[in-house]
């Protein structure tokens, strides 16, 4: 394999083309040479994919050496960085800030509330990340100046300290000096890259990643310079004409597909005439062309009008196999999709959605449901969704706080309340008996005594006297959630009390364990809340008036994955990075919407624009070129679909740029030869959601 610099181009099938490449490389070579080769990927689904592709080649051979990016603990063990310990690590971290966060607001209570701190924690968090992540030590936010806003500034910078002082000196303390994961993947990049120019690594490769953070690109840079080295760039514009390449060079280009791997280039001092193919027979596409024509940077779409005759020439081969959905609404949006991947799959071939919206993505997953396919979600639901999820969100919100009739009917309701088999069927009765004499029309706030008496009059209901047994029933309801409305007290303790009300009443009035850890994803919950108990009992005291927005805030970082072996494999369902590693007879691109896709960039509620400029930190628009390198790898998928909602709950929708530069470069290139294209974009976008209609 020669080493040097390589890139595959939009529309590859990337995980294929890197395996089959590795095969004709290594072909004439002993089959030990494979089995030296260390190769980095950028995903678990692109490692999946290489393996795949390798062993369906038939002739048994060597695997490479695969690892990911993101994971170097073997090297981060031998350059001795010191890691956090035990499984609650990644929680004892925000649970920690929060604590400081609710110290620094008793000082200073107009800053915000202690029930606050979880939320303020998570931003100083991902703070600390970027800061972490771009190699910028975090007393730098020190030395800022504030110019015109040094009021506010002066306010900020006593916050921050909470980063640059008291954060530190606990981690020094309670932590061993343990870095935290930004900073400890980026010293462990430094620390292989240092590794490698003293002793050559022998044949390495890092494929897929386009080097859009500090270590990524670190690590990128040390495989270019080995000996044996070699890096793979995905979905980069081979026919880039020199005045883009320009504009990428300059750095002022954010928003562009290929800003993120021209700063690479430009790190290590390369240009595009340094790129080989990696597959040299792929052939030039119509598609690619036109779309890298139209997600041009800005400053040089003057370049249009110069090629207006030969960019309406490629108009048309471009639309073929494209289409473009415009539904009214996100009901409508997702029903066309199902569609669209259920015709696929059950004739035959493989489809896939690739969307960041996840709420869109569980809408089209429930329609495929109507044809009996269950699709491999790559990202499967957030935990706070599942049932146990959900049940246990139900009780988070309860301490300290009035208990109101609807929170309790939603509680008495849920699917997990109440036990299972007979004991369920009885609480069922029960619980419709107690909504039926007490809760429609009472007080919108529980007083427990006065909604016992309301239950059992004769009185209530036409005369018919409650359910035998119903007053025991209703007593032990009463004892599972009153300790957890009482005023909380620490946040450890009011954990203990949650998960205890939270059994009490899955078990109702059976005996033996709760269904609330062995239905679906039980497991999952309950792993969660013992990780959690398990780091509020290390981290330091943390009040429980803030339980509710600390449980919700962590919980909705939990994923709970579907069973490897649980989805179709007909039909999947994909976020942008791992639609990278996959490959399919259709691509459906849902969710074009600005805000959406490209998503909104993160507001900073610390650092305005020209501090991070002066820090050195990314621009918030970084997340929309790579939005838009995602966006170009799979909209140049041979026959591909781009789908968007007119309206949402909010009101009208605007179009994704991508779509209004493609719309507007379509029209602009060859006026009526250019129309046809378009309305056949459109054409068939609509004949797709009558079918689905």
């Amino acid at each position: 394999m020669t080493p040097g610099l390589y890139y595959l181009p939009p529309g590859a099938d990337f995980g294929r083309a890197l395996a089959l490449g590795l095969r004709a490389r290594f072909a004439d070579r002993p089959p030990q040479d494979m089995a030296r080769l260390r190769l980095f990927l950028n995903a678990q689904r692109t490692r999946r994919r290489v393996i795949e592709t390798l062993e369906a080649q038939g002739e048994a051979a060597y695997l490479p050496r695969l690892a990911l990016v993101s994971s170097l603990e073997e090297a981060a063990l031998a350059a001795g960085l010191p890691g956090w310990a035990g499984e609650d690590a990644g929680l004892r971290r925000p649970l920690t800030l929060s604590a400081l966060v609710q110290r620094f607001v008793q000082r200073e209570p107009a800053f915000g509330a202690a029930a606050d701190a979880p939320a303020l924690a998570l931003s100083l968090q991902t703070l600390m990340d970027e800061l972490d992540g771009a190699g910028v030590p975090a007393e730098a936010l020190q030395a800022l100046e504030a110019g015109e806003h040094a009021e506010h500034w002066d306010r900020t910078r006593r916050f921050l300290e909470i980063v640059t002082q008291a954060w530190p000196s606990h981690r020094a303390e309670a932590e061993a000096g343990a870095l935290d994961p930004e900073a400890r993947r980026l010293a462990t990049a430094q620390a292989v890259a240092a590794a490698w120019a003293d002793a050559p690594p022998g044949p390495v490769m890092v494929a897929g990643s386009t080097g859009s953070t500090l270590a990524t690109a670190t690590l990128m840079a040390a495989a270019a310079a080995a000996p044996e080295g070699v890096v793979l760039l995905p979905g980069w514009d081979p026919e880039m004409p020199d005045d883009v390449w320009r504009a990428l060079a300059d750095g002022e280009t954010p928003e562009h597909p290929h800003h993120a791997e021209a700063a690479f280039l430009r790190r290590i001092g390369a240009s595009p005439a340094d790129l080989q193919p990696w597959d040299p027979a792929a052939a030039p596409s119509p598609r690619r062309r036109f779309l890298c024509e139209a997600l041009r940077p800005a400053p040089v779409t003057d370049a249009w009008a110069a090629s207006r005759d030969a960019l309406g020439r490629l108009a048309a081969p471009a639309a073929e196999g494209l289409a473009l959905i415009e539904a009214p609404s996100p009901r409508e949006e997702a029903e066309a999709a199902a569609c669209l991947l259920a015709a696929e799959a059950l004739g035959g071939g493989r489809a896939a959605l690739i969307t960041p919206d996840r709420a869109l993505a569980r809408r089209v997953t429930a329609e495929l449901a109507r044809w009996g396919l269950d699709p491999d979600d790559s990202a499967g639901r957030p935990l706070g969704l599942t049932p146990p999820g959900i049940f246990l969100g139900l009780l988070a919100g309860l301490p300290g706080r009035p208990l109101g009739t609807a929170t309790l009917a939603a509680i008495l309701r849920h699917p997990l309340c109440g036990g299972a088999a007979e004991a369920r069927a009885t609480h069922s009765r029960h619980a419709r008996a107690l909504e039926r004499r007490a809760l429609r029309g009472g007080p919108t706030e529980i007083d427990w005594p006065r909604l016992r008496a309301a239950a059992l009059d004769p009185g209530e209901a036409g005369g018919d006297p409650p359910p035998e047994g119903f007053d025991v029933w209703f007593d032990a309801v009463r004892a599972a959630l009153e300790p957890l409305q009482a005023a909380p007290g620490d946040a450890a303790e009011t954990a203990r009390r949650h998960l205890a009300t939270a059994e009490a009443l899955s078990r109702g009035l059976a005996d033996g364990a709760p269904p609330l850890w062995s239905q679906t994803d039980g497991p999952r919950a309950r792993a969660f809340a013992d990780r959690l108990q398990a780091a509020l009992s290390a981290a330091p005291p943390l009040e429980g008036a803030g339980y509710a927005a600390l449980w919700s805030q962590l919980m909705a970082r939990e994923d709970a994955p579907d069973d490897a072996d649980r989805g179709d494999p007909r039909v999947k369902i994909l976020g942008a990075q791992e639609a990278r590693a996959e490959s399919a007879d259709l691509v459906v691109l849902a969710g074009l919407n600005e805000g959406v896709w490209p998503p909104a960039p993160d507001p900073d509620p610390w650092l305005p624009r020209d501090m991070r400029a002066a820090l050195g930190l990314p621009p918030p628009e970084r997340r929309v070129g790579l939005s838009a390198h995602d966006f170009l790898q799979a909209a140049c998928a041979p026959r591909a679909v781009l789908s968007r909602a007119a309206r949402d709950d909010g009101g009208p929708t605007t179009p994704s740029r991508w779509l209004a530069r493609l719309e507007t470069l379509l029209r602009g290139v060859g006026g009526e030869a250019a129309e046809a294209p378009l309305s056949g974009l459109r054409a068939r976008g609509r004949a797709w959601l009558r079918a689905a209609a």
